[in-house]
């Protein structure tokens, strides 16, 4: 009891309780400095999660990149291989259109071989020279007929070659007899056996279904006492087998 009533001011107040009030009273006084490290105290406590979510923004940040590049590389994968894929197929297409060609070209190019006697006959036929109006109509008509043949050759890429007056060439044309001229200045071809036929297969290339068969003037030699390449290649085409005619019907071949 004593005690009790030392603490307490002789007006009855309470010491401690005079204390508190007062300095409840000094911090109601400067509410700035409590303001201030209340603030710092904060951010001092939050400089650590700050620091982190900085991490985390540039790690998110970074990821979207690389997604990008690596989807990036792989359209560019994929438009190179498109690329690739159309090419092949273009390439695969034009050798096809061209294997098609080639092959029809042979088609008619076989085909055609199995006219060509036909063709023959018929130029047996406008050889003979007759005085008689009713063979002369007969051989209008036969003439009629070999013209068409020789339309739908021709709309096949097939050509006939009568070289008659023309130079020998001995890689489109076969001596059956050879004669030798005076007169002549170059190897001529100065008589058609049978006629030769060519057929385009395209892209330049030309095949030869039949030579020419034909009878070969033979220029004199030269002032060097030398036989050109073409008379050399008649005597070697015109050999004594040869020399007789290739048809009964096609006469006498030599002079």
């Amino acid at each position: 009891m004593e005690a009790t009533e030392d603490n307490k001011h002789p007006e009855g107040i309470d010491v401690a309780d005079g204390h508190r009030e007062k300095s409840e009273e000094n911090a109601g006084q400067n509410p700035a400095a409590n303001q201030n490290a209340a603030d710092g105290a904060a951010n001092a406590g939050a400089s650590n999660p700050d620091a982190e979510a900085e991490a985390t923004e540039a790690t998110a940040e970074a990821k979207p990149e690389s997604e990008l590049e690596r989807a990036q590389r792989e359209i560019d994968e994929l438009k190179d291989s498109w690329n690739r894929e159309r090419a092949d197929f273009a390439n695969f297409r034009k050798r096809t259109v061209q294997e098609r060609a080639r092959a029809q070209g042979e088609a008619v190019a076989r085909f055609t071989r199995e006219l060509l006697d036909v063709m023959d006959n018929l130029d047996r036929v406008l050889s003979i020279k007759s005085d008689n109006p009713e063979v002369q109509n007969f051989v209008t008509g036969v003439e009629m007929i070999r013209s068409s043949f020789v339309g739908v050759f021709q709309n096949h890429s097939i050509k006939v070659s009568n070289p008659l007056n023309e130079a020998f060439d001995p890689g489109t044309m076969e001596a059956i007899a050879r004669e030798d001229r005076p007169d002549l200045t170059s190897d001529t071809v100065i008589e058609v056996y049978q006629s030769g036929y060519t057929i385009d297969l395209g892209q330049g290339e030309v095949q030869s279904l039949r030579p020419a068969r034909v009878k070969v003037g033979v220029a004199p030699k030269g002032e060097k006492g030398e036989k050109g390449e073409k008379a050399a290649a008649v005597e070697t085409q015109a050999t004594p087998e040869a020399a007789e005619s290739p048809d009964p019907e096609a006469g006498d071949t030599t002079e």
